[in-house]
């Protein structure tokens, strides 16, 4: 299947399974390095978030960035980083495989409650602070913390996520 995806200057060719393991579904982010899709794994029938990388973006540098990234995400292993489920090379892409977190991002809670009461305000720090202490034990800087980078799941915990390029 064939899709421009749009939106961006770059065209995209949508292919609807990645590693004749995952299908894509409707483009849940965007990026500068790229867009992340809800997806479902078909060996599993489990929902996933699925992260490509742009094409054109594909240098041997970028690559190797990207797939620290994943490589960062494995390591980590904290219920408050998003997880890394595989990592993909399919087709001349880069495909990073997580976690879905269901409750979307901080950000857009922001928008709609600009004024969080002072008990969630607490938790999510809270939870923020315990996954970068995680991060910096094993020397890994996430480079890119905004609220736009921190998901809640719908049980209200928090998913830090886009260890950045």
């Amino acid at each position: 299947m064939t899709d421009n995806i749009g939106q961006h200057d770059w065209a995209f060719t949508m292919i609807e399974t990645v590693s004749d393991r995952y299908s894509l579904g409707e483009r849940i982010g965007t990026g500068g390095m790229g867009d992340v899709f809800k997806g479902v794994d078909n060996r599993t029938d489990t929902a996933v978030a699925i992260k490509v990388l742009r094409p054109e973006l594909a240098t041997q540098d970028m690559v190797q960035r990207f797939l620290r990234e994943g490589e960062a995400l494995r390591q980590l292993n904290h219920p408050n980083i998003v997880k890394l489920l595989d990592a993909v090379h399919d087709n001349d892409r880069y495909y990073l495989i997580m976690e879905l977190v269901d409750g979307g991002a901080l950000d857009a809670v922001l928008r709609r409650t600009p004024v969080l009461p002072i008990n969630d305000v607490l938790n999510i720090a809270l939870d923020l602070a315990d996954a970068l202490t995680r991060a910096h034990r094993l020397n890994i800087i996430h480079r890119d913390i905004k609220p736009a980078n921190v998901l809640l799941a719908k049980d209200g915990m928090l998913r830090l996520t886009d260890f950045g390029i």
